[in-house]
């Protein structure tokens, strides 16, 4: 949530990026699609540990920031009911 970006954003049909969520952290590799309200969904190419809500997410095109925001929850949509 919370996402800014510096210049072009990335698209409903994703961006590859690295990003890094902690600030002496190696970049990841991810896909991040922009979503409505201010969000990105970001899919990490590899599993990574201790990702918590209200952490950075830092989006980079090699050494070029591009923009970020902050993890939040995942919410799930509501099963209908039987």
């Amino acid at each position: 949530g919370g996402v800014n970006w510096l210049g072009a954003a990335a698209g409903a049909d994703g961006r590859c990026v690295s990003v890094k969520l902690r600030s002496m952290q190696a970049p990841l590799p991810a896909t991040v699609r922009l979503q409505d309200g201010g969000r990105a969904q970001v899919a990490l190419d590899r599993p990574a540990q201790a990702v918590a809500p209200g952490q950075a997410c830092v989006f980079y095109d090699g050494d070029r920031l591009l923009g970020g925001g902050w993890i939040q929850r995942k919410t799930r949509d509501p099963s209908p009911e039987s």
